[in-house]
């Protein structure tokens, strides 16, 4: 283990992270003193499972009444208690909500509407989100608080300054983080202010997983320069594969190797097919409804025959159907539907197969065939998949390692290292994507993707002008250091009438094959994505002019910046009497900026 340093602040301060799975969730936390060293303390305890103490997760489920009020959450949720309200017929279940902010990116093919729990109407996945958050946060307080009135003087004095990291799937980006943020100054974890959203912080789940494994599975001499690591967080919903090599010790750094993967291939899907399954099975028969079907897979499937499932083979596997009839033609002895092994592998092997796939994809930007594997997460505790990747690596070299201590708060634990210790990845293989945002152009009857464009023209400040112009901020492949800055400058035309000038500005991903982006934004496309946008207020930015029909036109001068951090973030920047000026927001509509006038 390796040894964290004595906090070297001037207040006390607190940092509690939670990990929101797909099937279950923990959180971590840790006092920070001035000059003692820092201990991480695991959530152990949650409603409704007070008889299974050191229990680290907590189910991710809800049930709502018909209001829209929230009724159980977490392990009182799938108790019999839930079963016995009165109120249960006019109870919504919401499971899996995670999985309805994923990115588009991040499909598979079990993942239809049908596998899929609707949110429960009238509800947004960033109000479940926000629900959950204020539940867990509640859990966290009185785990903390209960029996120590020490803790309690402690908590009450710094519940409304807590540095809270919220940690996301590789695959997530700058959308996933502002609903995320949004869930949280929604459920009131933090005030809608700029400092109150300053103490929410994102962690990708593959750098988290990376400092849990730094922290709990070398010794005190931690990582030799040059070598490699691998972490899977295998999930719920998401399997992430990182992959690094050392930089240095001294403080240890690390980088890139790769693009981190994120695969929708996680312990939930196996569920899913277990439910195709199921249902191709009876289908049409007086089996075949969604409360049948539902009990077989979330209680004879997910709680008994997935945890146990082997490479031994037995001769059946058996689910209740909720009758005691015999149908030979569907296969149901005594009640219970009959399936084989191999179709039970056939619910897992897909899960293994892309998992091997994607670490493939890893290894072909890695000069090593050996290095260490670690598996990490929920699903890495099924022996099946862990068995069955263990013989998978070993063809490929790796050697892979599971961590001796509770894998499933590994992203929880790490979290708070991530930002104990500082983002140690002081090197990324560069950027995936290339970003910019859209800009209003001069229009140039010479350029024939402008003459193409011709019915677009509009007149604007200084002539005819087309809309939905591509500026590039960051090309794909960049390399990128640690906290690294890419930025532009523009004009952006203004009324020096209006006391106030708002001005907003969308960061744009172009995710198609060409080297170089194409000179405009095609609305509806594929290849174009917004991921966010930022707000702010520049009045005070500095005065311009910028050429105009007849005479020059006012125009504030700005910067859009783009930071990366282990997530990306976007600013808008300026210089005002000498003091730089930064500002972040949450996402609101678009502006186009004046990319004539772009300042070089």
């Amino acid at each position: 283990m390796i040894d964290l340093n004595p906090y070297q602040g001037t207040r006390r301060k607190m940092i509690l992270s939670i990990d929101v799975g797909t099937t279950f969730s923990g959180m971590s936390y840790a006092f920070l003193d001035p000059g003692e060293v820092p201990k991480i303390e695991a959530v152990k305890r949650y409603p409704g499972q007070e008889d299974n103490a050191g229990h680290y997760r907590v189910p991710s489920v809800l049930y709502y009444h018909a209001d829209g009020s929230v009724h159980f959450v977490g392990a009182k949720a799938m108790s019999n208690d839930v079963v016995m309200d009165p109120d249960y017929d006019e109870l919504t279940l919401s499971r899996w909500f995670k999985l309805h902010l994923r990115p588009d990116k991040c499909k598979i093919a079990e993942m239809n509407e049908q596998n899929i729990p609707p949110l429960p109407t009238g509800k947004t996945v960033v109000q479940v989100f926000a629900d959950f958050l204020r539940y867990m946060f509640k859990c966290a307080e009185d785990y903390i608080t209960e029996h120590d009135p020490i803790m309690k003087l402690r908590w009450n004095s710094l519940k409304d300054t807590i540095e809270l990291i919220l940690t996301h799937p590789n695959g997530w980006e700058g959308l996933q983080e502002s609903k995320m943020l949004e869930a949280a100054i929604m459920a009131g974890l933090v005030p809608d202010t700029p400092a109150g959203r300053d103490r929410v912080h994102f962690v990708t789940e593959g750098e988290a997983g990376l400092h849990y494994c730094v922290q709990n599975c070398f010794d005190s001499k931690g990582i030799t320069p040059g070598e490699p690591i691998m972490v899977v967080d295998a999930g719920g919903g998401t399997v992430d594969i990182s992959s690094y090599v050392s930089k240095s010790t001294a403080p240890l750094t690390v980088q890139e190797t790769s693009f981190p993967k994120c695969v929708m291939l996680g312990s939930v899907t196996v569920n899913m097919r277990a439910e195709n399954l199921f249902r191709a099975r009876l289908q049409g028969s007086k089996y075949d409804d969604d409360a049948t079907i539902r009990d077989m897979v979330d209680d004879a499937f997910d709680k008994k025959v997935k945890p146990l499932f082997s490479n031994e083979p037995k001769r059946a596997y058996y689910f209740p159907t909720g009758t005691k009839d015999n149908n030979r033609a569907l296969n149901i002895l005594r009640g219970s539907l009959t399936v084989t092994h191999d179709d039970m592998l056939s619910l897992f092997r897909p899960s293994l197969d892309g998992i091997v796939a994607a670490i493939k994809e890893q290894l072909k930007d890695t000069n090593t065939r050996k290095m260490p594997v670690y598996l990490i997460g929920g699903f890495s505790a099924n022996m099946w998949l862990y068995t069955n990747l263990t013989v998978a690596l070993r063809q490929l070299g790796l050697s892979l390692y599971r961590p001796d201590s509770h894998a499933s708060k590994a992203v929880a634990d790490g979290a708070i290292m991530y930002y104990l210790k500082g983002d140690m990845v002081a090197y990324r293989i560069g950027a995936e994507y290339t970003l910019g945002t859209d800009v209003s152009v001069n229009f140039d009857p010479s350029n024939p993707e402008h003459v193409a464009r011709k019915n677009s023209i509009q007149l604007g400040p200084n002539g005819l002008m087309l809309d939905n112009g591509f500026s590039t901020i960051l090309k794909k492949g960049t390399l990128v250091r640690h906290n690294q800055e890419f930025s532009e400058t523009y004009c952006v035309r203004y009324n020096p009438m209006k006391e106030k000038h708002i001005i907003t500005s969308d960061i744009i991903q172009y995710a198609g094959n060409k080297a170089d982006p194409p000179s405009f934004v095609k609305p509806g496309s594929g290849d174009f994505k917004t991921l966010c946008s930022v707000k702010a207020d520049i009045s005070k930015a500095p005065d311009v002019l910028i050429p105009g029909l007849l005479f020059p036109l006012p125009a504030k001068k700005i910067q859009i910046v783009l930071i990366r951090g282990a997530s990306w973030r976007a600013e808008i920047r300026w210089v005002e009497n000498g003091e730089e000026k930064r500002f972040v927001d949450r996402p609101i509509t678009a502006l186009k900026l004046c990319c004539t006038h772009q300042l070089l």
